[in-house]
């Protein structure tokens, strides 16, 4: 019984080879353009994005469970659609309801200030809060944490 020759069987690998690297390298760079694209978008979009607030600026109401932060626009794009995430040493909550928001159609515009409201009436069993971080829908990749200890 006869096989093939070693010459063509390594010419045979060697094709084999040449092509799978040639479909991962074509990959490669789809895949980083992708990426590359997608942070020049986040980028532009982020730009002049800048908010900020004090530890003085986030309170807590135990009767009602709300947590209010006063949020100020300290960059020069407007600004809307805050959430917020809240965490102790074992939990983070990153969910937590908006009562009281800045919507698209009334965003917060540089300079100025708005209080946005958080329900955490789900999250008494966290007990004892470490931090409060605000996100916003305009550029996601961009928060704002100030760590407080807040007593729920």
């Amino acid at each position: 019984m006869k096989g093939i020759s070693p010459i063509i069987a390594v010419v045979i690998l060697i094709g084999f080879t040449l092509t799978i690297g040639v479909l991962v390298s074509s990959w490669i760079t789809q895949l980083s353009t992708q990426q590359t694209t997608e942070s020049e978008t986040t980028l532009s979009e982020c730009k002049g994005l800048m908010y900020s607030f004090s530890k003085l600026d986030v309170t807590y109401t135990t009767s009602d469970h709300i947590l209010t932060i006063k949020v100020t626009n300290i960059g020069t794009k407007d600004i809307y659609g805050f959430s917020v995430e809240v965490a102790n040493s074992t939990y983070i909550a990153g969910d937590v309801p908006i009562v009281q928001n800045v919507l698209e159609t009334d965003p917060l515009r540089p300079q100025g200030s708005a209080y946005i409201k958080a329900d955490l009436t789900n999250y008494l069993e966290m007990g004892k809060l470490e931090y409060v971080k605000v996100l916003n829908s305009v550029c996601p990749t961009y928060s704002f944490k100030v760590e407080k200890e807040i007593q729920l």
